[in-house]
C-alpha cells in the first residue's frame, strides 16, 4: 500500500484526477474514469470490479470509507487535503472518497432477447442517468447509445445512475440504422403523435428509439422504424422529459410482459 498526502494543485497525480474527472476526451484517452463517494464504488466492487486507486479526504472520514479502505489495503491509497478533494468533485456535499478505475472495454452486441433501448444523441448526463438507473429497475438490461450521445462514464451520468451502468449491458458509439438493419424483431420510435403505448401489445423481443432533448428522433431513424408510439398527455402539455418518457415505456412493457 502507497501512502501520501497531496497538498499541491501542482502534483501530477492531482492534475491527472482533475482532468478525468472534467474532461470526456481526457477519460476516453486514458481510458480511466472517477467514482465519487462510497456507495458507488461499493457498487463497483460488487459488480467484480477493482478499483486503481483510492482518494480519501483528509479531513473526513467514516466507517463506511474504512470498509472499502481495509477492502483495498493493497491498492495506491492517496490522500488529498481538503482544499484539493474538492476542487476535483463536483458534488456540493463532499463524500470523502473517490476511486480511479478502468473503464470496462467495449462490449460486442451479439443478438440478444428483450427489450433493446435505442437512446439517439442523449445530451444531459442526468437524464442518460435516470434512464440507465430506471432500466436496471425495471429488468431490462441492454442499452444502445448514437456515437453523438453523451459519456456513459462521466462522474454525473455514474452519479445519476447510481452505478446502473456496472450491471447492466450498454453498448456505446452505435450506428443506430445499422443497428435496426440487424435486428430480427420490430422497432418503434417514442415521439409524438403515434399510437398510445398503452393500446399497444409490445413483443417480447423489441427495438425502442428515444431521441435527443431538443431535436428528438434523427428523421432516418424515425423513417427506420415499423411504428411510432407516444404517450398520451393532456393537451396543455407539450412533451415530457426524456427519462420521465423511457420510464414510462419500459415500464409499461414489463408490465404487459409481467415481468419480474
Amino acid at each position: 500500500m502507497t501512502k501520501a498526502i497531496i497538498n499541491s494543485t501542482e502534483n501530477s497525480f492531482f492534475k491527472k484526477l482533475k482532468k478525468i474527472y472534467s474532461n470526456k476526451t481526457h477519460r476516453t484517452n486514458s481510458k480511466k474514469t472517477i467514482l465519487d463517494g462510497p456507495h458507488l464504488i461499493q457498487a463497483f466492487m460488487d459488480s467484480g470490479g477493482e478499483v486503481i486507486s483510492l482518494v480519501t479526504d483528509e479531513s473526513f472520514i467514516s466507517n463506511e470509507i474504512n470498509l472499502i479502505i481495509k477492502k483495498n489495503s493493497n491498492k495506491n491509497i492517496v490522500t488529498l487535503s481538503h482544499e484539493l478533494f474538492t476542487k476535483i468533485s463536483g458534488l456540493n456535499s463532499v463524500t470523502g472518497l473517490m476511486a480511479l478505475i478502468d473503464i470496462p472495454a467495449d462490449r460486442k452486441y451479439i443478438r440478444e432477447s428483450g427489450f433493446h433501448l435505442l437512446l439517439d444523441d442523449i445530451q444531459d448526463p442526468g437524464n442518460l442517468g435516470a434512464i440507465l438507473r430506471t432500466n436496471a429497475a425495471s429488468g431490462n438490461s441492454l442499452i444502445f447509445l448514437s456515437k453523438g450521445s453523451c459519456d456513459l462514464w462521466a462522474p454525473k451520468t455514474i452519479r445519476g445512475s447510481q452505478g446502473a451502468q456496472f450491471f447492466l449491458r450498454c453498448f456505446e458509439n452505435q450506428d443506430l440504422l445499422a443497428l435496426i438493419e440487424s435486428f430480427n424483431f420490430p422497432t418503434y420510435s417514442l415521439s409524438m403523435n403515434g399510437d398510445s403505448i398503452f393500446n399497444h401489445q409490445f413483443p417480447r423481443d423489441v427495438g425502442v428509439i428515444l431521441g435527443n432533448e431538443g431535436q428528438g428522433i434523427d428523421e432516418s431513424l424515425e423513417q427506420k422504424a415499423h411504428k411510432i408510439l407516444s404517450i398520451p398527455m393532456q393537451k396543455n402539455i407539450e412533451s415530457l422529459n426524456v427519462s420521465i418518457a423511457a420510464s414510462i415505456v419500459m415500464y409499461e412493457y414489463a408490465r404487459q410482459l409481467q415481468l419480474k
